[in-house]
C-alpha cells in the first residue's frame, strides 16, 4: 500500500515538473539539492550522536569528558544478570511445564565505555539500546583506526620510476642536451634494472 502511494506521489511531482518554466525547475531542483544536502549533514549528526556522546572533528565529547578520537577504544559492557522465573499466568496455563518456560527477566546494565590516552568515559546505556550502542562503538573505534592510521602513500611500482627516468632523458635529448648515444646508452642501463 505505501509503495503505491509513493508511486503516486512521484508521477504527481513528475507532472508538477512538466508545467513549470525552465527558470522554476532550476529553481525547484536548487531546493531538492539543498534540502537533500540538509538531510546528509542531519543524518551524518545523528549518527556521530548517542547517549550524550558525540563525535566532531576529531573530539570525541559528553558531560563526563572525552578526548582525541586518534587512539579511542570503544566497547559496551554489561553489569548485572539475567534471570529466569515462574510466572504465576504461565503455571495456571502449563501446570509443571511452567519449569521449562521460565520467563526470562533482563536485569543487566549496558555502559558505553570509551577510553583513549588519558581519559575514559562510562556512559550508561537503556538495555532497550544495546543495538545501537554496539553500533556506536564501531563508529568511534573506526573513526579511531582512519585517524592514527599514517596516510598512505601513492604506491609506486618499481619500473614507474626507471620510466619516469627515461622520459626525462628523452627530453633531454630533445632539448639537445643529450647525443643520441648518450641516451641510448642511459636507456639500456636503466632497462637492465627492471
Amino acid at each position: 500500500m505505501e509503495s503505491k502511494s509513493r508511486r503516486r506521489r512521484a508521477v504527481d511531482w513528475a507532472k508538477d515538473d512538466l508545467g513549470m518554466t525552465p527558470e522554476a525547475q532550476e529553481r525547484k531542483q536548487t531546493a531538492d539539492e539543498e534540502r537533500r544536502a540538509r538531510w546528509r549533514a542531519d543524518d551524518e549528526a545523528r549518527r556521530n550522536t548517542f547517549a550524550g556522546v558525540t563525535i566532531t572533528d576529531g573530539v570525541i565529547a559528553s558531560q563526563f569528558g572525552g578526548g582525541p578520537v586518534a587512539g579511542a577504544r570503544a566497547t559496551v559492557d554489561t553489569a548485572g544478570q539475567l534471570t529466569r522465573r515462574i510466572t504465576a499466568t504461565r503455571l495456571a496455563l502449563v501446570g509443571p511445564l511452567a519449569l521449562g518456560l521460565q520467563k526470562n527477566i533482563d536485569g543487566r546494565e549496558l555502559y558505553l565505555l570509551i577510553e583513549g590516552q588519558g581519559w575514559g568515559i562510562s556512559v550508561p546505556v537503556p538495555a532497550t539500546r544495546g543495538a545501537e550502542a554496539r553500533a556506536f562503538a564501531v563508529r568511534i573505534n573506526a573513526a579511531s583506526t582512519a585517524a592514527t592510521s599514517p596516510p598512505t602513500a601513492t604506491t609506486q611500482r618499481p619500473g614507474d620510476d626507471a620510466v619516469d627516468q627515461i622520459r626525462r632523458l628523452g627530453e633531454l635529448r630533445d632539448a639537445g642536451l643529450l647525443t643520441d648515444e648518450e641516451f641510448e646508452a642511459k636507456k639500456t642501463e636503466l632497462l637492465q634494472r627492471l
